[in-house]
């Protein structure tokens, strides 16, 4: 396919020129500096000679417009052909690149572009690719036979949908024409039962002549022939119990690994013969006819070929040349006592006997298989095992809970809220609201005042977690699984919380704690300060204090003037710390440097003696 662009003066004027678009590239529309129609197209522009109006880029999409200089004027051919439109109003204004940011627009076959500044116009045109395709069918269509079934070939109508995106390929091309394929005249043919055990077996051929049944005696056992027995031993014969349409005389192919080829035993039925010996019954040679003499045969049927009832022994029958056979008997034939023994009041009499072995086999792996799903219980029991588990978890026991939160992520729209809400269970502000639960966000402690004065007074901290899985049982569950697991910081803190978890501590009994002035500012409730000195067993005091034994001064490590005056006169003053990490640990140590805070070098203090003199010595003048 191909674009071009027709320049003319005015819209539909003779003498057109036309440019045509390169695939794949870009062309500017310029203004010429000769020829009648102004406008036109070049693929490289040269800035000191053309102006650009516009760009237009053609690639697989189509033709794309892109105003540059000035607003351009797209009108549809639909709008031109249709006499009762208004151009004005159906025009497409495209406005000029601004900045980074442009317009573009997609042109159509029979597209009319306008200028604001020019009279020239611009009309788009489309020509498709004609494609010529050369087949070899039509020589192989007149070599084709005619139809098998005497049919004449009816050519089929194209009924196709045109392609909405109008694209046309005018192209040359042959089908071949080919009769659709017809179904075989053969009739169905059931090639073979699919049986759900192999049920060949063999049986002794009997005489096809009605007349040999007909005058004998009941049956009896044969006598048994000095050495040519071999000789004399009847032929077995093949037969299928599955209906297939051809003859049981016919022996059928041999089915491979099918492990179930049944063999007849020509020695006689040892229940017969004991009966026929106690009725006194003459020798069987002389009276019964050659096909009376025949002994009953019996069919034996291995076990299935399956790993729950295979067999790995093996029997071999010696006078049968070592020939293999399988150990339990499926079938066995019975002697039959009556006066007409025919190949049906055979077949009939062949009963079925179970093999107790292998269903001891068959119950041996059931017991196994009940001890394993015994050991092993199905997905289904043990989500109930892990669901009775949760549910069954020791529960809280103590007074109602009064939960108070520090630093914890559970909302208060939360499902935990709603269960500690319904539960009779209640939300405190404060540690001394007769708290008795902290719950804290796992993996992380915060030294806040509610965990201080919590831990001084006892109080159990747990996670979030108790909460959340307290409303999953339904009930409040025991605290001490929940307890927070807080490595980290109690490496770098010295301390373990287990040794103060729930159990008052009271480091700082008979001391009196004073803060700076600088270090009462650093808090921002000093109340809840004195709460936590008071719950350890502290007084705090505020005004300066007297030396004792018992005091402790907690100040600012810098710029703490009170405090550079009280290390002057020698009171040893220790940082904030002191307080948060004694509570943490359960005892107090003043006599370790840890939290001790280092007065400043003499020379520092020399030299604001010195500049203090100075100041003097000029008030003095």
């Amino acid at each position: 396919m191909s674009w071009t662009l027709l320049a003319s003066p005015v819209a539909g004027a003779a003498g057109s020129h036309p440019f045509p678009l390169t695939n794949d590239a870009i062309s500017h529309i310029v203004l010429t500096p000769n020829g009648s129609t102004r406008v036109g197209l070049v693929n490289h522009l040269l800035p000191g000679l053309h102006t650009e109006l516009g760009r237009v880029s053609v690639g697989p999409w189509g033709a794309k417009l892109e105003a540059v200089d000035d607003s351009l004027g797209i009108l549809s051919a639909q709008v031109l052909a249709d006499p009762n439109a208004d151009p004005r109003s159906e025009k497409y204004e495209l406005k000029p690149r601004i900045g980074e940011s442009s317009e573009v627009i997609l042109l159509r076959h029979g597209d009319v572009i306008s200028f604001s500044k020019y009279a020239a116009r611009l009309t788009c045109r489309w020509t498709a690719s004609e494609v010529q395709v050369n087949s070899s069918a039509a020589d192989a269509l007149a070599a084709e036979p005619a139809d098998v079934n005497g049919d004449e070939e009816i050519p089929e109508e194209e009924t196709e949908d045109e392609n909405l995106d109008n694209t046309v390929v005018a192209g040359s091309t042959t089908q071949t024409k080919s009769p659709p394929p017809q179904l075989s005249n053969q009739p169905s043919v059931v090639v073979q039962e699919t049986p759900t055990a192999a049920r060949f077996k063999m049986v002794a051929e009997y005489a096809n002549t009605p007349e040999d049944t007909s005058n004998h005696s009941e049956p009896t056992q044969p006598t048994p022939s000095p050495k040519g027995s071999d000789q004399a031993e009847t032929r077995a014969e093949y037969f299928s119990t599955a209906h297939t349409g051809e003859s049981q005389n016919k022996p059928p192919k041999k089915v491979a690994n099918s492990g179930r080829e049944l063999r007849v035993l020509s020695n006689a039925v040892a229940t017969a013969h004991s009966d026929k010996s106690a009725a006194g019954l003459d020798d069987p040679s002389d009276n019964v006819s050659p096909h009376q003499s025949k002994s009953s045969p019996r069919v034996e049927i291995p076990t299935r070929l399956s790993r729950k009832r295979a067999s790995s022994a093996v029997e071999y029958a010696p006078e049968r040349g070592n020939e293999p056979l399988s150990r339990p008997s499926k079938r066995t034939k019975q002697t039959i006592s009556s006066d007409c023994d025919t190949q049906d009041s055979r077949m009939s009499n062949i009963v079925v006997e179970t093999s107790r072995k292998p269903a001891a086999k068959g119950k041996k792996r059931l017991s196994e298989v009940s001890e394993a799903s015994e050991a092993t219980p199905p997905r289904s029991q043990r989500s109930s095992q892990r669901s009775n588990t949760m549910t069954t978890a020791e529960p809280y026991e103590g007074p109602t809970p009064r939960v108070a939160f520090s630093h914890s992520a559970i909302t208060p729209n939360s499902q935990g809220m709603k269960f500690l809400k319904k539960h009779k269970g209640a939300i405190v502000e404060s540690i001394n609201e007769k708290c008795n639960i902290l719950c804290v966000r796992p993996g992380t402690l915060t030294k806040t005042m509610k965990l201080l004065e919590s831990i001084a007074r006892g109080i159990p901290i747990v996670t979030d977690k108790w909460l959340l899985d307290s409303a999953k049982a339904g009930h409040f569950l025991a605290l001490h699984d929940y307890q927070p697991s807080v490595p980290n910081q109690e490496e770098d803190w010295k301390f373990e919380l287990g040794k103060v978890w729930g159990k008052p501590q009271a480091p700082f009994q008979g001391y009196t704690i004073h803060f700076t002035p600088e270090l009462r500012k650093s808090y921002a409730d000093f109340k809840e300060i004195e709460h936590v000195c008071k719950a350890v067993g502290a007084k705090v005091v505020t005004k300066k204090p007297s030396k004792n034994d018992n005091l402790i001064v907690l100040a600012k490590e810098d710029r703490d003037k009170e405090a550079e005056k009280l290390m002057q006169d020698g009171t040893t003053c220790y940082s904030k710390d002191l307080l948060t990490n004694s509570i943490l640990r359960g005892e107090v140590d003043l006599d370790s440097d840890e939290f001790m805070i280092k007065p400043e070098a003499p020379a520092a203090a020399t030299t604001t003696t010195a500049n203090q003199t100075k100041r003097k010595g000029r008030r003095k003048s």
